[in-house]
């Protein structure tokens, strides 16, 4: 299994800051404010969604991502992995009065594909017999964290770990690769499952990023989308209605085959 970025004490994040390019990132905080996960709900979670508002491609541009994807024989993204790079910096805060665990968890979509966590989890829940109980793996986890009554502790969720997750999501949602395979194992360790990835393959990067809290007591998750963006095609806020807006199709493992 794969773990991201141990907790650490610290101090509460500082407000969104603004920013273009690679070397001067711009930061996305969640539309409706930090999430709390509810009083007395032991192991609950809480999820919050932020899509990021990058412009759409110009004609030319689209001419040449048409040129290219003939070129290729399959579709190259507008949003690319290597030219957009994506990280979260995050707070846990207990709001309990007793110690308990929690856990970040995260998913998302790219122009492609999105990965629903929660869809997946009720699909598989009601395909189970005998109502066992099903795991539904996320593209990213954190390393479950005890935090002390009253106590704030910090996590990130690095770009390395995105890129990681994004090279998944396409390979689980336009080359039908084994999510258990992909999310379980680092491509750069044990490649298994990336088999029907080709070769000259442009991963695409997300545009929407799902960061979920788990928690075992009342607690708030304060976090940012830090955001390199190569190409500055970041809109500002004041724009973000005429942002990109792909749509991706809902992954659904296929249907097991009838004995």
């Amino acid at each position: 299994m794969r773990w991201h970025r141990l907790l650490l004490p610290t101090l509460p994040l500082l407000a969104p800051l603004a920013g273009c390019g690679v070397n001067n990132p711009t930061y996305f905080a969640p539309p409706m404010g930090a999430i709390e996960t509810g009083q007395g709900d032991a192991g609950a979670e809480i999820a919050s969604v932020v899509t990021l508002p990058f412009r759409e491609p110009f004609q030319k541009e689209q001419d040449r991502l048409d040129e290219s994807s003939d070129a290729l024989g399959f579709r190259e993204p507008w949003l690319r992995r290597d030219q957009v790079a994506l990280s979260i910096q995050y707070t846990i805060t207990n709001l309990d009065k007793q110690r308990g665990k929690a856990q970040v968890f995260v998913d998302g979509a790219n122009e492609f594909t999105t990965y629903d966590r929660a869809a997946l989890q009720a699909a598989a829940q009601a395909a189970a017999m005998n109502n066992e109980d099903v795991v539904v793996l996320p593209l990213i986890q954190s390393i479950p964290v005890e935090v002390g009554p009253g106590e704030t502790v910090r996590g990130d969720i690095r770009e390395d770990d995105f890129a990681e997750a994004e090279l998944d999501l396409d390979a689980i949602g336009r080359w039908m690769a084994p999510p258990a395979a992909v999310l379980i194992n680092a491509s750069e360790v044990n490649p298994v499952g990336l088999e029907r990835v080709p070769s000259t393959v442009v991963v695409p990067a997300m545009f929407q990023v799902t960061v979920s809290l788990a928690a075992q007591r009342h607690m708030r998750l304060d976090f940012l989308v830090r955001v390199r963006d190569a190409r500055e095609r970041l809109l500002d806020m004041a724009h973000a209605s005429a942002a990109y807006t792909p749509r991706p199709k809902d992954y659904m493992p296929p249907a097991p085959m009838a004995p």
